[in-house]
């Protein structure tokens, strides 16, 4: 049998097959970027008249309802319709519906719509904004963070209920604050950082790290876990917990000090070595 080692006169047949394929295949990848060119152009014009009639709006709405009597019925009314800039995109929320916000959190528990007060702070907020939003389930390790609240708005995700806050104020135009002058918006800043990142921590402490308080609250979030599993996913939470809240210097100044608590250096005993923070 004799195998032909060159193909003689179809090789000039194969390479205009090759180079059709290749010429095909680099139209389609034109076409492609055509149409994603046209989505981005489409996306940047609709935002870019969204914020041309939004200022328009705030000029002509603001001058409005500069009346005493104007003002004395914006005050009846929710937050944002006191805001011009947000009264407009109410008006069109019709139009937001496929760039509805989700906001993730840990969900009921303890007859309360949610258990977390930071996840309850920015629902709040985005009901005093008049965004629309559906809220959905999600564990800590699912957040950019590592931590809830975190929102999806139109495929950027934003952890971190601040952080959170601070891109509807940037976004969308609302301002939590309107009304209060410099000096009151620094009065409410320092209230918040006060409450956020010092009271706090005594909360966790009492809720936490006390193991009476403990047993009747928070042990109960992990009742729906496997039982085989269920008392390492207690203890494993009770540690990083008490962990965090002795490494943030609040055990060493507060009554917690001196009950038992867990060990940050072992997470099923408890020692002496867990009233002082490492």
């Amino acid at each position: 049998m004799i195998i032909p080692t060159h193909f003689g006169p179809a090789i000039p047949m194969l390479r205009a097959q090759a180079w059709s394929a290749s010429a095909f295949g680099r139209l389609v990848s034109l076409d492609l970027m055509a149409v994603d060119l046209r989505f981005a152009l489409a996306s940047v014009v609709t935002r870019s008249l969204i914020q041309a009639a939004d200022a328009l709006a705030r000029h002509v709405m603001s001058r409005a309802w500069r009346g005493p009597v104007s003002q004395k019925i914006s005050r009846l009314l929710p937050p944002w319709w006191q805001q011009p800039g947000t009264r407009f995109r109410q008006l069109f929320r019709w139009f937001r519906r496929s760039f509805m916000i989700t906001l993730y959190g840990f969900g009921t528990g303890f007859g309360l719509p949610e258990i977390s007060p930071f996840v309850t702070k920015t629902e709040v907020q985005l009901k005093m904004a008049g965004l629309p939003y559906r809220k959905e389930r999600a564990m800590p390790p699912a957040s950019p963070k590592g931590q809830l609240p975190f929102i999806d708005d139109g495929g950027e995700a934003v952890a971190d209920s601040t952080f959170i806050r601070a891109h509807i104020e940037r976004r969308y135009g609302f301002d939590f604050d309107a009304g209060l002058s410099l000096a009151e918006r620094a009065q409410a800043w320092a209230f918040e950082r006060m409450i956020e990142h010092h009271v706090y921590w005594g909360l966790v402490g009492a809720r936490w790290v006390d193991p009476v308080n403990f047993a009747k609250g928070p042990a109960h979030f992990f009742d729906g876990a496997p039982e085989h599993n269920r008392e390492k996913l207690r203890e494993d939470a009770q540690f990083r917990v008490a962990e965090n809240y002795l490494l943030s210097g609040s055990a060493a100044m507060g009554p917690m000090t001196t009950s038992p608590s867990p060990c940050v250096r072992c997470s099923r005993s408890l020692c002496s070595s867990a009233t002082s923070p490492i």
